[in-house]
């Protein structure tokens, strides 16, 4: 990790999860009952032709509902009129720290409020804050733990290179087989220097499937 890059780069796709939605026209009786045992937190998005217009969250429709005359007022209308018509929306290619900035930057009100993401305009699902925060955290954190690593390989991959050199110019008392022992481990060397020196550069990077139940950082997806 170069050593003014302070937060990564990872993109938000990973973290998406499904929702369900509405239409704008859908009463809020109904969409009552969809929230009904749900977390008070937990939204549904209202779309329309599959692009999100609009917002709703448990525990604000609760309040909306329990004034004077929320219910006689709201119970049969559209949701479109007691959503939040200006939810955070952010593109699946949206880097992770971006919307991070973004999601905190909301009024206090929304401040906690379920990110949507949507891929070409439509929606593709949500994201909580608490995902995205922890995830953030991670992707920093594997960030310095690669940057930590390469500083320590540095040194030892150096002498090993040094003292192979030194073998190869010398070659007194070398067959032909250990002088091309020697060439490989000195091309090695290289190979591994070269890949410490890209895990040092990544600003952004994603994961790709190792082994059953273990992901790793895919470095050709990985962005400097």
């Amino acid at each position: 990790m170069a050593g003014d890059q302070a937060v990564p780069r990872t993109r938000i796709t990973p973290l998406v999860r499904e929702v369900r939605s509405v239409a704008p026209d859908t009463i809020v009786r109904n969409v009552k009952r969809l929230l009904e045992g749900e977390s008070p937190t937990a939204s549904i998005v209202v779309t329309h032709d599959d692009r999100p217009i609009g917002q709703v969250v448990g525990y604000e429709l609760d309040h909306q509902l329990s004034t004077e005359f929320g219910r006689s007022l709201y119970w049969l209308r559209p949701v479109a009129y007691v959503m939040n018509d200006d939810p955070l929306v952010v593109d699946s290619d949206t880097p992770l720290e971006e919307v991070a900035r973004a999601a905190m930057a909301r009024h206090d009100d929304q401040l906690y409020h379920d990110i949507i993401v949507v891929g070409d305009g439509k929606l593709l699902g949500t994201v909580s804050v608490q995902q995205l925060l922890s995830a953030f955290a991670k992707a920093e954190g594997v960030l310095e733990i690669a940057g930590t690593v390469c500083h320590e390989m540095n040194q030892p991959l150096q002498i090993i290179q040094g003292y192979a050199e030194y073998a190869l110019r010398e070659k007194k008392g070398l067959d032909a087989c250990a002088a091309e022992a020697l060439q490989t481990i000195s091309q090695e060397v290289d190979r591994i220097t070269q890949i410490t020196q890209r895990l040092q550069r990544i600003t952004s990077f994603e994961t790709r499937d190792y082994v059953p139940g273990s992901r790793i950082i895919d470095l050709h997806e990985a962005s400097e």
